[in-house]
């Protein structure tokens, strides 16, 4: 007895500083995840986004199903199970033999509520979801109605919304313009005159809202990335004999004149401060000459320097959008 009486104490202590051991650890931890918070704000809502989501994975949304007039509320939920039981029968064995179901909202005169079923698992949820949508795609019979969707988060309902808003918004937008031609041009003249680039953009001291000096700007900081250097392109040192590349190229006035044709309706500006619409006007003219530039620059392997000047567009990469050296240049050659 004495050592039972022993035995149980030891036990005890023991217990007590597991407690004690698991209750620091725990505060340990916890402490640990609240400066985990505190230093990354995004946090907390995104993990309390994914808990959510993983109670939502069991649940499926059923709407169309009619509701019980009774007043006991163990004869509704019977007679809602019944009901989806036999809305789902020509799904075999993908319906989970035990489920809960729960009526969403308050009721109202002829409005049907919509019910959560809650499946066991997220598994038969899955399963039962997949099999109504492949029955639904092949043309299997549901009562009018009756229709099945997922669980979501609250956060999925908000965003769910604010599309359906945007969708219908464009619709009534389309649909405006379609009735009524001034107000598609004067919306084509809107979107051509947005621009990425805020009106107000600084670099290192400098800030300017004038286009021009805009300009000038982002010009000078692309200069200071690349280097204007020039490259020694003499090889004699490396020893290389000189050979002529083979020519196969074959370029026709044909070939020029349909290029030229392909121009039509293009009103870019290029370097050469002329639109494509204007040279394309001129492709009787110029198809000739150009052909005859195109061959002899094939023929005696000069590419001119003209044809080297490009276009350069900022495109921002990160951080602040009126910072100019966050942006990278995209090169486009004339």
């Amino acid at each position: 007895m004495a050592e039972f009486k022993t035995l149980k104490l030891e036990m005890s202590i023991i217990n007590k500083a597991l407690s004690d051991s698991l209750t620091l650890k725990f505060n340990e931890l916890k402490s640990k995840f609240q400066k985990g918070l505190n230093k990354y704000p995004n946090l907390k809502p995104l993990l309390q986004e994914n808990f959510e989501h993983g109670r939502c994975l069991p649940n499926l949304i059923i709407y169309g199903v009619p509701e019980s007039s009774s007043p006991d509320t163990s004869v509704r939920i019977k007679h809602d199970k019944l009901t989806i039981s036999e809305s789902l029968s020509s799904l075999e064995n993908a319906v989970p033999e035990k489920f809960k179901i729960i009526r969403l909202g308050r009721s109202r005169a002829e409005f049907i509520r919509p019910v959560k079923m809650i499946c066991e698992s997220k598994d038969s949820a899955f399963n039962l979801f997949s099999a109504y949508n492949s029955a639904k795609l092949s043309g299997k019979p549901f009562p009018k109605g009756f229709r099945m969707s997922r669980d979501r988060t609250s956060l999925q309902r908000k965003l769910l919304c604010s599309c359906y808003e945007d969708l219908e918004r464009r619709v009534k937008s389309e649909s405006s313009l379609n009735s009524n031609p001034a107000d598609y041009w004067k919306f084509v003249k809107n979107k051509r005159s947005f621009s990425a680039i805020p009106k107000e953009v600084s670099y290192r001291e400098t800030t300017s809202t004038n286009e021009r000096e805009v300009a000038n700007l982002f010009s000078k900081y692309i200069s200071s990335v690349f280097s204007d250097n020039q490259l020694n392109l003499d090889t004699s040192s490396l020893g290389i004999k000189s050979f002529d590349l083979p020519n196969n190229i074959n370029i026709t006035v044909e070939n020029v004149y349909k290029h030229l044709t392909d121009l039509h309706g293009n009103w870019s500006i290029g370097p050469d401060g002329l639109s494509g619409e204007y040279i394309y006007q001129l492709k009787n003219i110029i198809a000739f000459p150009l052909w005859t530039l195109f061959k002899r620059s094939l023929e005696e392997g000069i590419f001119s320097s003209i044809l080297k000047f490009s276009s350069i567009t900022p495109v921002h990469k990160s951080g602040e959008l009126s910072n100019v050296s966050r942006a990278f240049s995209i090169s486009q050659l004339s």
